[in-house]
């Protein structure tokens, strides 16, 4: 992805569009992995069959009918349906070292082939990973900054991990929580990088739920969780605002610009059929990105402020994804990574099932007609998709499918004698397009 996130060639030299559904590549010549193995053709066929068999990356690959070899440095493909999105989706795809691959264990000295800037010369689990720079790479003028070896060290408490950075026994940390924020920002020998854009935070409504299949009741719970609040007591130094996520003509709606309690209030009143106490639960899986208990505890006092009583579950991944099976909780504090980082990429996320489980709209009323909707949209193009985009998630918007919250950012920690610029997220790992130390520092 280049710095507006638009796609860019790389491994691949040029393309062209035969038809509506296939595509025709062309590699860079000269691009080598680690053991010196050429990369070709078949080297990306070979890798797209073994990708769309991991369930990980099945997704990936849903609307890709197949990936043939023309000749050694050709390859076309063909897509089950036109979908404007393929060149965004294949900045995502790994291409593997066949050869080297299929003779593992047969007297190989390199621990990883890669076609990347590094290769790794020393791996003891759980210990340490050593990186060292090629001698000879493939991209003549790029620029290689003057970093020759990293070593990654696993640091699992977040305290020793800052101490150690604090210490100048380690240059980087990832990841930082926003106790440290303000450190980072008076300190003269460390600071923060950001990176932005990293996963979205929502809460989805389970209109399964008896009393949650009224819209007026999920209306009263989407104007009384005020956002903006929400993000400017926990998240402000880690995220922001959900405001690109949705178009201008109903932004207003989804982001609180101040306190609508008594609303809400007036909203449940009158969907309400008792007087009997209102008792809601919310299931959240574990996630140290952010502070989830003031989270959580902000969120039970603004539905206290509404006249409901919130019950809140903290669950491993596992029990998480087991209860949004089942439909089993009223609400679900969601995030999700959209791939790519767009409209498409997002209603995708929410629709679709991930790493084998159920979608986060699962509980959702109608999913299957939604998902049906969704993959009209992908059979068009340019503005008449966009602006299909944005009437499918007014939609959901209109029908307060769920409540969204913000942006989480990452926080990384540095030595100021570490440049890092543009820093871009791929599959929830990181890309650095410059990685350098400051000599002068």
């Amino acid at each position: 992805m280049d710095n507006s996130g638009h796609p860019k060639p790389w491994l691949v030299k040029s393309y062209r569009q035969v038809s509506a559904r296939r595509y025709q590549f062309n590699l860079n010549p000269g691009v080598s992995f680690s053991s010196g193995n050429p990369l070709n053709a078949q080297d990306v066929v070979w890798s797209f069959d073994k990708l769309r068999q991991h369930r990980a990356f099945a997704q990936l690959f849903s609307g890709i009918q197949s990936v043939k070899a023309l000749s050694a440095e050709r390859f076309e493909i063909t897509l089950t349906h036109p979908y404007q999105g393929l060149l965004s989706q294949l900045a995502y795809w790994f291409v593997f070292d066949k050869r080297w691959l299929l003779g593992m264990g047969k007297g190989q000295k390199e621990l990883v082939s890669g076609s990347g800037p590094y290769q790794i010369s020393e791996d003891i689990s759980g210990v340490r990973a050593v990186l060292k720079l090629k001698p000879h790479y493939w991209r003549k003028s790029h620029d290689e900054g003057n970093v020759t070896e990293l070593e990654v060290v696993p640091i699992l408490h977040e305290q020793t991990r800052y101490s150690a950075l604090q210490g100048n026994d380690v240059d980087i940390i990832d990841h930082v929580s926003p106790s440290h924020i303000a450190a980072l920002n008076a300190s003269s020998n460390l600071a923060a990088v950001r990176m932005t854009d990293m996963a979205w935070l929502g809460i989805i409504f389970n209109q399964q739920h008896s009393w949650l299949t009224q819209k007026k009741a999920r209306e009263a719970l989407s104007v009384g969780i005020n956002n903006a609040m929400l993000y400017s007591l926990v998240y402000a130094p880690l995220g922001q605002l959900s405001s690109q996520l949705v178009s201008e003509k109903f932004y207003d709606r989804l982001i609180s610009k101040k306190n609508q309690f008594l609303k809400a209030y007036q909203l449940l009143q009158s969907v309400r059929s008792n007087d009997q106490p209102l008792r809601l639960t919310l299931v959240s899986r574990k996630d140290n990105r952010f502070d989830l208990a003031q989270t959580l505890a902000i969120l039970k006092t603004m539905f206290a402020r509404m006249d409901i009583d919130l019950k809140v579950k903290v669950l491993s991944s596992e029990d998480f994804d087991q209860s949004l099976a089942h439909c089993s909780a009223n609400l679900y504090l969601v995030s999700i990574r959209p791939q790519p980082n767009d409209l498409s990429g997002f209603l995708k996320a929410m629709l679709s099932s991930y790493h084998g489980h159920v979608a986060r709209l699962h509980c959702a009323l109608d999913r299957h007609n939604l998902k049906s909707q969704f993959a009209h949209i992908n059979t068009l193009s340019g503005h008449s998709q966009k602006s299909a985009y944005q009437a499918f998630l007014y939609h959901l918007s209109n029908q307060y499918a769920f409540k969204p919250l913000f942006w989480l950012d990452q926080i990384w920690a540095v030595n100021q004698k570490i440049s890092l610029k543009v820093v871009r997220n791929r599959l929830g790992l990181i890309y650095f397009d410059e990685l350098k130390i400051n000599r002068s520092r």
